[in-house]
């Protein structure tokens, strides 16, 4: 089975990149188990075992094919550390469209999986993750594995397709104007300090389980979603990185990632392995020592006003249509959260202690990633290291790191 890549998959295909999902499992993983429920896993979804097909002579276009899951496999490859993984250079060409490989050392494993951006978003990760551990489960338990093709490919029609149905002529073309006259707006962005292309660094802000307890708690009473507070928290560092010393405002700008499978009608399960992401710009001007709480709320209104008015499906929808003229400019920030990681069930001796999901993409834009697992809330900032430097990213961080003290100190005076 193939399908060719929509508009909005090309985009991702074009910029390359991959999302890297490392898993840390207190105890000991054993590779044969895991080696059989990756076989089975690709009986689930063939794709995996799949490769990019390129369009011929100068056609802008590229096909997913699927693998034959009989005489196809995913080997366990091996990594030292995560900074050594964040530098693989996989072939998605020749395919497979899934890297596994694993670390070992102490009492702890880690398992990371890795797929092409084009193909695979949060949601679609989270429910491999599941799939996978459940079935290493079932086979270190001695039960019976029932496998069956789930999803011969990616979910067909496109995204882009399916959400261009939704619209007149007319709508679509008056959404492309508006986006238009959006690029009078010019946002700041961090400095591009980098000087190592085709490499990636990480930075991260964990909460222990009691501060993010708090810091939800301090959210959900100011009326706000977490992710909306965490955009607040991160736009504020923004202005004090960006402008310390200046006392007029500032022009931000940040995108909440939407996740469209359930706005999608019929909805996309779960499983299917495809990008089903689009996103809400909220583009503010920013003053000096601005309130957090203040900037989640104006991020929430934007939010709630773009679902609305199907501003994600209009994003998608006029991908093929956009120019020079129309393209989005560059946003400071990129927020994503995929909310809580269930813990799957694993056999006695194991457990998950940790799960990070890391978009690796050679652009000059933050992609924070936001996740709460075993209680504790992360930000996962990855970077190019050909448009950022470490010290760039750390010092960002750091701002980031302070918002969150302050707000939690208020927190607590308070109370």
């Amino acid at each position: 089975m193939e399908r060719r890549l929509g508009a909005h998959e090309m985009a991702l295909y074009r910029s390359g990149g991959r999302v890297l999902v490392p898993c840390e499992i207190e105890g000991d993983v054993d590779r044969a188990l895991l080696a059989e429920a990756l076989r089975i896993l690709t009986e689930f979804h063939p794709v995996l075992l799949g490769r990019f097909v390129p369009g011929g002579d100068g056609e802008e276009s590229c096909v997913v094919q699927d693998g034959d899951p009989r005489t196809q496999r995913v080997d366990i490859e091996e990594f030292t550390d995560l900074q050594h993984e964040l530098q693989v250079v996989q072939d998605w060409l020749a395919g497979p469209l899934l890297r596994v490989a694993v670390s070992e050392g102490g009492p702890r494993t880690t398992v990371a999986l890795s797929m092409p951006r084009a193909v695979v978003d949060g949601s679609a990760y989270i429910a491999l993750y599941k799939r996978l551990w459940s079935i290493y489960t079932d086979l270190s338990l001695g039960r019976s594995v029932p496998a069956h093709l789930i999803a011969g490919g990616l979910a067909s029609p496109s995204l882009d397709t399916r959400t261009q149905e939704g619209f007149t002529e007319e709508e679509l073309t008056g959404f492309l104007a508006s986006r238009a006259a959006e690029r009078e707006a010019v946002p700041s962005v961090l400095p591009a300090r980098g000087r190592e292309p085709g490499t990636f660094g990480v930075v991260r802000l964990e909460l222990d389980e009691r501060r993010t307890r708090r810091f939800v708690d301090h959210a959900h009473a100011a009326g706000l979603s977490v992710h909306s507070l965490i955009c607040g928290v991160l736009l504020t560092a923004a202005r004090a990185f960006l402008a310390p010393s200046s006392s007029g405002p500032v022009t931000l700008a940040c995108v909440s990632a939407v996740d469209m499978r359930a706005r999608i009608s019929p909805p996309i399960e779960p499983e299917s392995v495809q990008s089903s992401a689009s996103s809400s710009t909220a583009t503010l001007a920013v003053a000096e020592s601005p309130d957090p709480v203040a900037l989640g709320r104006a991020v929430a209104e934007k939010l709630r006003a773009d679902l609305d008015a199907r501003v994600p499906d209009l994003e998608l929808a006029t991908i093929p249509r956009l120019t020079d003229a129309t393209v989005p400019r560059l946003p400071t920030l990129i927020v994503t959260n995929l909310h809580k990681i269930p813990s799957p069930t694993l056999p006695e001796g194991l457990a998950v202690s940790g799960w990070r999901i890391l978009p690796l993409v050679d652009t000059p834009v933050p992609l924070a990633t936001v996740t709460r697992f075993g209680g504790r809330l992360a930000i996962d900032l990855p970077y190019s290291r050909r448009w950022y430097d470490d010290e760039t990213m750390r010092r960002f961080m750091s701002a980031a790191s302070e918002v969150f003290d302050e707000i939690l100190a208020r927190e607590t005076a308070q109370g």
